[in-house]
């Protein structure tokens, strides 16, 4: 869920190119943001895998549901993914 909707931002990258000073350089942009993406993500599951183990499901947040001392984190959770939704909007619609 998750790992797949954090790299779904192909539709904005031609407009991000094309706003680019130097578009030689897009490629290397490109490799190092999917990598930290990658490790970030990563990172994420492996930790959600070390906390939960088997009762891991596929969304961490579900997770928290579990853990009633967690219950402000749900709350960060979802409202950091509603701004992550409105700072990506402006990209999309340029």
């Amino acid at each position: 869920g998750i790992i797949v909707f954090c790299f779904a931002g192909h539709p904005c990258f031609p407009v991000v190119h094309e706003c680019m000073k130097d578009p030689s350089g897009w490629r290397c942009s490109v490799g190092v943001t999917f990598v930290l993406a990658f490790m970030y993500y990563g990172g994420l599951g492996v930790f959600g895998y070390l906390v939960f183990g088997k009762d891991l499901q596929a969304s961490v947040t579900s997770n928290l549901e579990l853990l009633p001392q967690a219950r402000i984190f749900r709350h960060i959770s979802a409202i950091a993914f509603v701004v992550k939704i409105q700072l990506t909007a402006p990209l999309l619609i340029n």
